[in-house]
């Protein structure tokens, strides 16, 4: 039988919570906003500024990270790049978001971006229900619910939707069917991708 002493140290060893790694005790948007914190209470309030821009630019750099994780897997016969995310200058996209791939099957070539946080969208809007824009090759859809605009002519095509009017996806495919560039459109993770705001 286990004496008292025993069953103390049974219950300090094994029953304790195990210490937490590394990169769960650290987060390097909270380091950043407490450094901040403790620089403006310093009053060094150019050294606090920085270091709250630097973690908008890490909160940024992770939410373009989640965007790439809602593209689509390479379906069956194709290969796909890695995921490109960045931030975009310029005054057209003043600081937008965006995760782009591309998709490969021999001759065949699919691009899918996911643009957001860019003021360019609010001039797209319009487009998403404007019948005026609508052509024998070009028809107004919708994509998991969402507004889409479907342009395919020949071998060619090109889906934008405006996912709640806060994100952008433009699926630009060549020598692909219809049909092909509709179901990549359609394998895009809209759920997820709706939670990032």
């Amino acid at each position: 039988m286990l004496t008292q002493t025993s069953r103390i140290l049974f219950l300090f060893f094994f029953l304790l919570p195990l210490p937490l790694s590394a990169a769960q005790q650290s987060d390097p948007v909270l380091d950043t906003i407490d450094q901040a914190l403790e620089e403006y209470a310093a009053q060094q309030y150019s050294g606090a500024a920085d270091s709250l821009a630097y973690a908008g630019k890490l909160i940024r750099q992770q939410k373009g990270e989640a965007l790439g994780q809602t593209l689509p897997k390479p379906q069956e016969g194709w290969t796909a790049r890695e995921v490109i995310s960045k931030t975009l200058g310029g005054a057209v996209f003043d600081g937008g978001l965006s995760a782009e791939r591309l998709y490969l099957r021999g001759d065949s070539s699919l691009n899918i971006t996911i643009l957001t946080d860019s003021p360019m969208l609010q001039s797209m809007i319009m487009l998403f229900g404007n019948s005026i824009f609508t052509t024998a090759n070009k028809t107004l859809e919708l994509i998991h619910g969402q507004r889409a605009v479907v342009t395919h002519e020949g071998t060619s095509g090109t889906i934008h939707i405006m996912a709640d009017k806060l994100f952008l996806i433009t699926l630009e495919g060549n020598a692909m069917s219809r049909d092909e560039l509709l179901s990549y459109a359609n394998q895009i993770d809209m759920e997820n991708l709706l939670q990032l705001r």
